[in-house]
């Protein structure tokens, strides 16, 4: 509540456009939007916009925990893929997200994974035989449902 933007700012106008850059510019800590990305069961991704900053935060239902996902680091689990980067995440259709894989990115999971491939999918062990070429790929992947 305390970050919630005042009546006022609803109620009167600003004067001109440098007012309002002035109001924005010293309220950079009023929380101007929330909006939900995505929903499952458990989990749900959403945006966070205040005034002078934005994140991209997941909220786990079952253990009421919220986490912000510029902070999650790549696994094994994703087989170090980058999957969740600074406000992008992917893009979600029908419960998949796809994420474009660079080869920069590639170069890194090939370095923390040398002579570790067995696990990994053909078409990722495919792209990292070339260690200084790596081929760029489309990841895709889900968020868990329960």
């Amino acid at each position: 509540m305390e970050n919630s933007l005042p009546k006022s700012f609803f109620e009167t106008a600003f004067k001109n456009k440098t007012e309002r850059e002035n109001f924005e510019r010293n309220n950079g800590w009023l929380l101007r939007q929330i909006h939900l990305s995505y929903e499952t069961d458990r989990y749900m991704l959403f945006n966070i916009s205040f005034f002078s900053n934005y994140g991209q935060y997941i909220y786990d239902k079952k253990t009421m925990a919220s986490y912000n996902l510029e902070k999650i680091k790549p696994d094994s689990a994703s087989y170090f893929l980058p999957l969740y980067e600074r406000y992008n995440a992917g893009r979600e259709h029908e419960g998949k997200f796809y994420k474009i894989i660079t080869a920069e990115h590639l170069k890194k999971v090939y370095e923390q994974n040398k002579g570790k491939t067995d696990h990994m999918p053909k078409e990722l062990r495919e792209s990292l035989k070339d260690s200084t070429n790596p081929k760029p790929l489309i990841a895709e992947y889900t968020i868990k449902t329960k």
